[in-house]
C-alpha cells in the first residue's frame, strides 16, 4: 500500500519597515524629552504645592552660606562650643567664664587650634537671668593683611538662652526644625569691630543672626523676646 505524507507548510509574511528619516528621528527625540521635562515639572509643582513652607528669613537674619573667608570657621567653632558651655552650666548652675573655657581648651576661646586670622579675638562674657552672651572682637583688624588677618566678620556674639528662664534678650526659633528644647543658641555677627551693644540692642545696631537651612525648615517660627 502506498503511503502518503502530509507536510504543513506555514506561510511566512515578511514585512519590511523602512527606517525613519533623520528628521523624523529628531522630532521623536524632541517629543520624548518634552514629555520627560513635563512630567518632572508636574512632580516639582505637586511637591511644592503639598509641602509646608519654611520660615521666611527676617531682615536681621543671614544664611551661613553667605559667610566668606575665615568667618565660617569661627561660626562653626561657636556652634560646637555651645554644647560644652551648656554641660558646664547644667553641672555648676552658672555660665562659665571665658577663662574657664580657655582652661578647658575649647576653641575659639582657646586659640591653639585656630588659624592665624582668628587668634586675635578678645572675648568677654555678659551673663543675664537665664541667658548669656559671649562677645568677641577682632583685636588684630588693623595689622598687616599679608599676615592672614582677614576673617571678614570682626565682631561675634554667641548667645545661649535658657527657654525656661524669666526673660529672653532677643527672638528665638521654635518648631519642628528649630531649637525648641530647654536651651537654644545663636551666633550673631557684625562686619567690623565695635563695642558690645547690649543684649537687647543687637537688631537695632545692625547685627545679623546667622542661620542655616535646617533651622529655617517647615513649621518653624521666629518668636519675639519676652
Amino acid at each position: 500500500m502506498a503511503s502518503s505524507t502530509y507536510r504543513n507548510v506555514e506561510h511566512v509574511r515578511v514585512v519590511t519597515v523602512s527606517p525613519l528619516s533623520a528628521r523624523q528621528e529628531a522630532l521623536t527625540l524632541v517629543l520624548i524629552i518634552a514629555i520627560i521635562l513635563g512630567l518632572m515639572g508636574l512632580r516639582f509643582y505637586l511637591v511644592r504645592k503639598n509641602s509646608p513652607k519654611g520660615t521666611q528669613l527676617q531682615a536681621y537674619q543671614e544664611k551661613d552660606l553667605f559667610l566668606r573667608n575665615q568667618a565660617p570657621i569661627m561660626y562653626r567653632s561657636l556652634c560646637s562650643v555651645a554644647g560644652d558651655i551648656l554641660d558646664i552650666y547644667q553641672e555648676e548652675g552658672s555660665w562659665p567664664t571665658v577663662e574657664r573655657l580657655e582652661e578647658e581648651a575649647l576653641p575659639p576661646f582657646a586659640k591653639d587650634f585656630l588659624p592665624p586670622g582668628l587668634k586675635g579675638y578678645v572675648w568677654k562674657r555678659y551673663p543675664g537671668k537665664g541667658w548669656v552672651d559671649y562677645f568677641g572682637i577682632n583685636a588684630d583688624v588693623g595689622r598687616d593683611s599679608k599676615k592672614g588677618f582677614d576673617p571678614l566678620k570682626d565682631s561675634f556674639v554667641l548667645r545661649i538662652i535658657d527657654l525656661n528662664g524669666p526673660k529672653r534678650p532677643g527672638p528665638v526659633l521654635v518648631g519642628p526644625k528649630g531649637q525648641d528644647g530647654r536651651f537654644c543658641w545663636q551666633v550673631w555677627i557684625y562686619p567690623s569691630p565695635r563695642d558690645y551693644p547690649g543684649a537687647q540692642n543687637l537688631i537695632k545696631s545692625g547685627w545679623k543672626w546667622i542661620v542655616n537651612a535646617t533651622e529655617m525648615g517647615a513649621g518653624t517660627e521666629v518668636v519675639a523676646p519676652r
